[in-house]
């Protein structure tokens, strides 16, 4: 029996709805809950028993999401938080704003002083210094006075609140100060002797550093050494560990006082350059500014730093804390001129919130800060609240200059070594997160047509530490490999 050509348009008709209803919804649904099985499984992994995984995904552009898994609960997200800080960063200060680092001469009663003015760069580095340096020798500065360092720019807090004291002691918690250099780490290299005390010592930036005690154990087994070294709250340098006879050794330790070690290194070149004389003294403005009245003020050098947008790339490519705690710091100053504020962090914190708050129109619940780069225990943000942050980011002028800042998959920075054994289809930009019950990945897929933002957590799993890389990160990365495959 023939059909008429009306009822075969009809069941054409039919079969195309139902293959479209299939391609657009079904299918996709199918594809999802695959996702959703996964998350299901890690909660019965060893180690990640009562965790929360959250995974938010849409694709860029689109009005909704199309992946939200415990999207809603307010998770730690370690170094994401330097999404927000960086984000905030470019909105407030723009692409374009520079750290300053100013150089006076102070004439008092026929004697010439130097006075150096931090500003909160956090890319100031030894090699600068001796730049600096030889340019004031061109311009035949002479000091016949003392050298003076000013960090007044920032006030209060060094550290994040409820950071643990232990982490003073690891590079990734040197604390933040309107002056500093190299990072606040001081680098020590040596080589090991058979007589106690007999130590040969190397440090930078500052060369022969003479706080150093020696309390090493000496063995007589071969390299790896286990060399450590711990700044007190004194300047006394403690090194300790494991050397085998004459063999080198290389360490480093936190300053304590980054303002004053970056001005005793600035010191050290201005003798080198026969600008200052060896007896002259490191002092902090602020306490000698009862002895620095009626002074002459003149400004002989001014040094400027990256633009903000590479300062931001640094600090998001590399996951520095301190960078993401020198901005906070520099919002607080920054916008709270007409006020009278300095920079503090508290005072930074107020305005990222308000910058959440007002222009990402994040809800209030969704999130809290302490600090700038994500290291307080106590922060926290939703996987919406983040994937918000990425909608606002690409209303902006300079958004590309945002997302060129994320690290890349397999490529230099904190993701070079991620998704290598996943095989991935598309290339990932995204900032990572690590704390000690908390693994973060946030960013996009970039697919030529269909790019996928996407933010994903694992909260409160019980892995070690030094096992988070393996197992955390894998998970994590073998999430997001679904999320390109099945979305």
């Amino acid at each position: 029996m023939k059909l008429s050509s009306t009822k075969s348009l009809v069941i054409l008709a039919t079969l195309a709805g139902v293959i479209g209803i299939s391609w657009y919804v079904i299918i996709p649904q199918i594809k999802i809950r695959s996702v959703g099985h996964l998350i299901e499984k890690i909660q019965n992994i060893p180690g990640f028993e009562g965790s929360v995984v959250v995974v938010d995904a849409k694709y860029e552009g689109a009005e909704k999401d199309a992946l939200q898994i415990n999207t809603g609960t307010p998770i730690h997200p370690g170094s994401n938080y330097k999404l927000l800080t960086g984000a905030a960063s470019l909105h407030y200060l723009t692409p374009d704003f520079t750290f300053k680092t100013n150089f006076y001469t102070l004439t008092q009663n026929g004697k010439q002083h130097l006075l150096i003015e931090g500003r909160g760069d956090p890319t100031f580095h030894h090699e600068d210094i001796q730049a600096i340096a030889a340019t004031l020798r061109e311009k035949d500065i002479k000091i016949t006075g003392n050298l003076y360092y000013d960090e007044e720019y920032f006030n209060g807090e060094s550290y994040g609140p409820d950071w643990e004291s232990e982490w003073k002691d690891i590079h990734f918690g040197v604390p933040v100060a309107a002056l500093q250099m190299d990072d606040s780490i001081l680098y020590i290299r040596g080589k090991g002797s058979a007589v106690k005390n007999n130590l040969m010592i190397a440090t930078a930036a500052l060369e022969l550093y003479p706080l150093i005690k020696d309390i090493r154990t000496l063995v007589t087994t071969p390299p790896p050494h286990k060399i450590s070294a711990k700044m007190g709250e004194d300047g006394v340098v403690t090194i300790e560990g494991e050397t085998a006879g004459n063999n080198d050794f290389s360490t480093s330790t936190n300053m304590r006082n980054p303002g004053q070690m970056t001005a005793e290194v600035f010191r050290q070149e201005l003798i080198k350059n026969k600008i200052i004389s060896k007896k002259s003294k490191v002092l902090n403005f602020a306490r000698e500014k009862e002895n620095l009245k009626n002074i002459k003020r003149k400004l002989v050098h001014n040094h400027t730093s990256a633009p903000l947008q590479e300062i931001v790339k640094q600090m998001l490519t590399f996951s520095k804390n301190n960078y993401g705690e020198t901005l906070i710091r520099t919002l607080g100053e920054e916008k709270n001129k007409s006020s009278g504020k300095t920079g503090s962090q508290a005072k930074g914190v107020e305005i990222l919130e308000k910058f959440l708050t007002n222009e990402v129109k994040i809800a209030p619940e969704d999130f809290k800060g302490l600090d700038g780069s994500g290291m307080s225990p106590s922060s926290r943000i939703t996987g919406r609240g983040i994937m918000q942050l990425f909608e606002y980011v690409n209303r902006q002028s300079w958004k590309d200059i945002y997302w060129e800042a994320l690290p890349g998959s397999n490529q230099e920075g904190t993701l070079r070594h991620r998704f290598l054994e996943t095989n991935i289809q598309h290339p990932i930009i995204a900032k990572t997160g690590t704390h000690e019950f908390a693994s973060s990945l946030s960013g996009k897929i970039t697919r030529e047509n269909d790019a996928i933002l996407f933010s994903v957590h694992v909260f409160q799993h019980q892995i070690p530490s030094e096992q988070v890389g393996i197992q955390v990160q894998h998970i994590i990365d073998k999430i997001v490999k679904l999320l390109d495959e099945r979305l």
